[in-house]
């Protein structure tokens, strides 16, 4: 049984940077959603 695997290591680490930038990406998503929201209410009100 092997404890420590440099690749298996380096898959992880692959996976949950591919995971945060994900994560990074929703987050802007969700802002520039926002943004349009706003801009559309502001549009349709004023």
């Amino acid at each position: 049984m092997v404890l420590f695997d440099p690749h298996l290591l380096k898959r992880t680490q692959r996976y949950a940077f591919m995971l945060n930038d994900c994560e990074h990406d929703f987050n802007n998503i969700g802002k520039f959603l926002n943004i349009i929201i706003l801009v559309i209410l502001v549009e349709f009100f004023f």
